[in-house]
């Protein structure tokens, strides 16, 4: 490379005295000098091929294949990640402890099957040992569990900052890469011969970007491995985005949209809504008691349950102190059934009230199922006949005979106000009971 020298004595205008010495400063900091030469830097290696294991599909037996090994319900299986997606102080942390108690003690406490006892490591990074202890504590006194029941199966953490992330930002490469966390959860499952694994909450697992796909996957992939790798199941319960409540809707779940993509078990844990609460005769002020669990995504199972109900209760685990003399009253659940609809509803009075409906008021208007109706709503002919079915009772029950084709909705001129209006005709009435 040239350089420009300056003879002695030269006089050389400023600027070209400047543009020298830029172009000279540029062509050192741009090439590696060795000799006056500039080195190339060697061309990467192209990536190699990989062994990968490829076999026929004319050689499966269906009859040699394991089935899928689900632990609890449709709610946890071995090899697979499942999440349970819901808004704060739904009571996910409080549904997940009672889960972990029954597979320990392999009592049906929520009302799922246990198809094994199991060991179960529970690993919370949003409370503290107490309070963690006080959580558990509360669920073992409400279900009266022993320790004998549970034994060793169950095992918590709360381990805060001092367990690391799973993942973090590499700061040279800007992507995700595994830190400490991986292989803490990989040792204790060795250690406890741990068959579920549950780290709640996702958000505090990771130090990656939550809305980027493409490191969101990294984490799940990560977690599939190793449940494949060490043949158990991980649960990862999930904090919603704002927004409207919608059960079974997966996609509310914060963040990048990878986490739903790659689970295979995935629930929503919602509050009873204002809606729910009048069809159920909850006063308003109850409501956030109750909680429904609806199937969001479920890939390996058959979808064929509806929405299961719980309820939240407050359980005294009798800690009084002189100071504290009262103790701590602790959140736990139960399994709720919600109330029978067509409770007291038999063939008779299904007939009867289908007559009244029929042949329409003495004034010749018809019944409507319209929630603003007063003298035709439709609750009137159920009065008749029914006890304790209010007015949204009244009209569900129609609206599931509608559905079925056995009521209608219909025009019809009102022979009082000589209008046009919608009116209830009975399609098809129902077998009629011997005794009607």
């Amino acid at each position: 490379m040239g350089v420009m020298i300056i003879a002695k004595g030269a006089v050389q205008p400023d600027q070209e005295v400047k543009g020298a010495a830029m172009e000279l400063l540029r062509q050192l900091m741009s090439n590696k000098l060795d000799g006056g030469q500039k080195q190339q830097a060697a061309p990467p290696e192209p990536p190699k091929a990989l062994d990968i294991e490829v076999w026929s599909a004319a050689g499966i037996d269906a009859t040699k294949i394991p089935p899928r090994e689900f632990l609890l319900g449709n709610v946890f299986a071995r090899t697979f990640v499942s999440s349970l997606f819901a808004d704060g102080a739904t009571g996910k942390t409080t549904l997940r402890i009672a889960q972990a108690l029954a597979l320990a003690s392999g009592r049906r406490l929520t009302e799922e099957r246990v198809h094994k006892r199991c060991n179960v490591l529970l690993m919370c990074f949003e409370d503290d040992a107490d309070e963690l202890k006080r959580r558990v504590a509360a669920a073992r006194m409400h279900h009266k569990i022993t320790d004998e029941e549970i034994g060793d199966r169950l095992h918590l953490a709360t381990p805060g900052l001092s367990a690391g992330k799973l993942m973090v930002i590499d700061p040279g490469t800007r992507q995700p890469a595994l830190s400490n966390l991986a292989p803490t959860v990989e040792q204790l499952v060795t250690k406890y011969r741990i068959d579920l694994v549950i780290l709640d909450p996702l958000k505090k697992i990771h130090g990656v970007e939550e809305n980027s796909n493409d490191h969101m996957d990294a984490v799940v992939q990560t977690l599939t491995d190793m449940a494949s790798r060490l043949n158990i199941a991980i649960d990862l319960p999930h904090h919603m985005a704002k927004g409207t409540p919608d059960p079974g809707n997966a996609n509310r779940g914060r963040g990048a949209s990878a986490l739903k993509d790659a689970i295979r078990l995935g629930y929503t844990m919602t509050h009873m809504s204002a809606e729910e609460a009048k069809a159920f005769h909850i006063p308003e002020d109850d409501r956030k008691q109750y909680v429904r669990v609806d199937p969001a995504k479920v890939n390996i199972a058959r979808q064929g349950r509806s929405a299961q109900w719980f309820k939240l209760i407050s359980q005294n685990i009798g800690n009084g102190t002189h100071e504290y003399p009262n103790g701590d009253d602790v959140q736990a659940i139960v399994p709720w059934t919600p109330p029978d609809l067509m409770a007291g509803m038999d063939g008779v009075t299904c007939h009867r009230i289908l007559m009244e409906i029929r042949d329409g008021l003495e004034n010749g208007e018809r019944y409507t199922d319209a929630s603003r109706a007063t003298d035709r709503c439709v609750s009137v002919a159920f009065g008749m006949h029914v006890q304790n079915k209010s007015a949204s009772d009244a009209r569900q029950i129609v609206g599931k005979w509608i559905k079925d084709g056995v009521v209608r909705v219909e025009d019809y001129k009102s022979p009082v106000t000589r209008k046009t209006l919608k009116g209830l005709f009975v399609s098809r009435v129902l077998a009629e009971p011997e005794n009607a």
